[in-house]
């Protein structure tokens, strides 16, 4: 430590504090100023040289090599792979004759983990790393080495000789002309004079075959597994890619990510090469697992931190990507739960929409995301960028009408936002309630066996679905809607009272509401019904009551669609009163009446229907909005 002082006639007043070395000014009131300059050094010696330094601390090394013994006072420097750290034990990284050598058994048998041999015979070095199938045979003394890959065998010549080290009393080492040798074998390499430090990126982590003379086309034989390694603008990737023969695998695949860990199931697979593990990725993923049970193959990839990640499936391939930002701490891409490309500058946000899948049926936890246009080449040439922990799988295909969905299965139901950001489009993902501000459950009466009132060959069923889904749908289904709609259900299928009236809980929403149509033995018996329970008519803390909602909808349908106002009326249906949301039944008119139902069978009923349904959701939300 040095420490710069001034005396200003009594005692120092210390100012700064350098490293390594430090200067004292003392002033004397004497005739004028006296500047004294004492240099303080405390045990280090630092001395500068035009060429590399030796570091702080550092002390000169005892080498004996070419049968003499050199004190060397040159830099020592250490070795940053794959963005780690390493300290060679044995002996630094030295420069001699303008050459950098490292200690050849030390980097490639402990840091890279090869495997390491010397024939006593041939005194020859083996260097075989086995994920790679490559191999490097040197001699001490020579001015080259010899790279076996692939059955190609290649004379590599070097600029100065492989040299036998002693560092101190240390055992003697072989050492090599690091920056030529990695080379060689693919790393992309750099040396800092400032920080004392090589770096290397090496460009492929493994490349596994494996055969099978097994024929059965019902599983998915993964013959082929590879690693490799990008860097660019601060961006590091790391791609995986499998290839197998049964492409109905690949596009089942699952892959999820749960905190530091990225699971890939690719089910009715096996996994040929006999190598099933990797460690030496570097600072993004610490080690790759696959595993194979019940025509199952699993790849667990245990990453230092929360990484993001991409994934395409096509041509009999699974491509799985991570990524790190180095210019930043986090490391993170972004903060979006899901990041992808604009196709173009004119794609803006209006070019996509969305379909929710979500029902209390199938319970098929998934939404679209769907661009206009044909884009299946760009979004596999740039996939989405996954970054939540709920999403299960990404499939991007073509619809009918020749657009690009982009179909999102999460583990979980999760409500999403979707904005555009520059040339990306982002997607917010969360709890429904954190996404949108209000919440509403739409059920379509009846379903499947259970038709509901049937007259003149009219089932209650279809009306409901008709007006309740297709029509009504087309108000809610925009992206980003302020008031979120969830059908119980979308086709003709079964839905248990129980299943309706919960999935209001499921979904997180804050009002329910039941489509039906009437019927009575009297044909005369025509007009709007609209029903709450009394059972279920709390005061939320939106001020919204079952009741309120009634009311609301009985004026709205009656005025608009002139039918007989039979009112408000309370009853204890099902799906009213065991429902945890403020809740009413529409009994929209009668399929049996001798006026209503040859009016609630046109198309312009039925869209006025659907019109005044959606009004009135939207008035209730005004009037009550939810306090999120």
């Amino acid at each position: 430590m040095i420490t710069l002082l001034i005396n200003y006639g009594e005692g120092y007043r210390m100012l700064h504090d350098y490293r390594g070395f430090g200067f004292g000014f003392v002033r004397h009131m004497f005739k004028g100023f006296c500047v004294v300059i004492f240099l303080i050094l405390f045990g280090v010696l630092f001395s500068f040289h035009q060429k590399e330094a030796l570091a702080a601390g550092s002390s000169p090394l005892t080498l004996t090599y070419s049968d003499k013994v050199h004190t060397y006072k040159g830099v020592q420097g250490k070795l940053n792979l794959m963005h780690k750290d390493y300290e060679f034990t044995t002996m630094p990284i030295v420069k001699l004759d303008g050459v950098l050598y490292a200690p050849a058994q030390e980097l490639f048998q402990k840091i890279l983990g090869c495997s390491w041999d010397y024939n006593t015979e041939t005194t020859e070095y083996h260097v075989y790393d086995d994920d790679l199938d490559v191999m490097i045979q040197f001699k001490a003394g020579e001015k080259s080495f010899t790279l076996i890959s692939g059955g190609n065998v290649t004379a590599v010549s070097l600029s100065k000789p492989i040299l036998m080290i002693q560092n101190g009393t240390s055992e003697v080492m072989p050492c090599i002309p690091i920056t030529k040798v990695l080379k060689t074998l693919k790393f992309t390499t750099s040396w800092s004079k400032k920080k004392a430090t090589y770096s290397a990126l090496r460009s492929k982590f493994f490349d596994w075959i494996g055969t099978t003379e097994d024929t059965d086309t019902s599983v998915n034989h993964v013959s082929h597994a590879t690693g490799t390694y990008s860097f660019s603008d601060n961006m590091a990737y790391i791609d995986l890619k499998f290839y197998g023969d049964r492409q109905e695998s690949f596009d089942a695949v699952y892959v999820d990510r749960n905190d530091k860990i990225i699971t890939v199931t690719l089910p009715d697979s096996t996994f040929l090469p006999e190598l099933k593990m990797y460690d030496r990725f570097g600072e993004i993923a610490e080690r790759m697992v696959v595993t194979e049970e019940e025509k199952k193959v699993t790849v667990l990839f245990y990453c230092e931190d929360t990484t993001e990640f991409t994934y395409t499936t096509a041509d009999k391939r699974l491509h799985l990507r991570l990524m790190w930002d180095y210019s930043n701490k986090t490391g993170k891409i972004t903060n979006y739960s899901l990041t992808f490309d604009r196709p173009g500058p004119e794609y803006l946000i209006d070019k996509v929409s969305q379909e929710e899948c979500y029902d209390s049926v199938s319970y098929n936890k998934a939404f679209k995301l769907i661009v206009k246009g044909d884009h299946l080449k760009f979004y596999k040439k740039h996939p989405v960028v996954i970054n939540n922990n709920a999403v299960k799988r990404i499939k991007v295909y073509l619809s009918d009408n020749e657009n690009t969905v982009i179909k999102v299965t999460t583990k979980k139901l999760q409500g999403y936002k979707v904005s555009r950001i520059g040339n990306k489009y982002v997607v917010k993902m969360d709890n429904p309630k954190k996404i949108y501000k209000n919440i509403l459950v739409f059920d379509c009466g009846h379903g499947a066996h259970d038709s509901g009132a049937v007259n003149y060959g009219v089932r209650e069923k279809n009306l409901n679905l008709k007006i309740g889904y297709k029509l009504l749908s087309k108000y809610f289904n925009q992206l980003n809607p302020d008031i979120k709609v969830y059908w119980t259900r979308k086709t003709d299928k079964f839905v248990t009272l129980d299943d309706r009236s919960k999935f209001a809980e499921k979904v997180c929403a804050d009002a329910f509401i039941s489509l039906h149509m009437n019927s009575a033995a009297n044909t005369k018996a025509n007009g709007t019904e609209v029903y709450y329970s009394v059972n279920n008519n709390k005061k939320k803390s939106s001020g919204l009551m079952s009741q309120k909602m009634a009311q609301m909808m009985d004026s709205a349908l009656v005025s608009a669609l002139k039918t007989n106002d039979r009112g408000v009326r309370t009853a204890g249906f099902y799906v009213i009163k065991r429902n945890t949301v403020p809740a009413i039944l529409i009994e929209l008119a009668f399929l049996s009446g001798n006026e209503d139902h040859k009016r609630m069978i046109t198309s312009s009923f039925q869209k006025k229907a659907a019109n005044t349904i959606q009004t009135v959701i939207k008035n209730i939300f005004k009037k009550y909005p939810s306090k999120r």
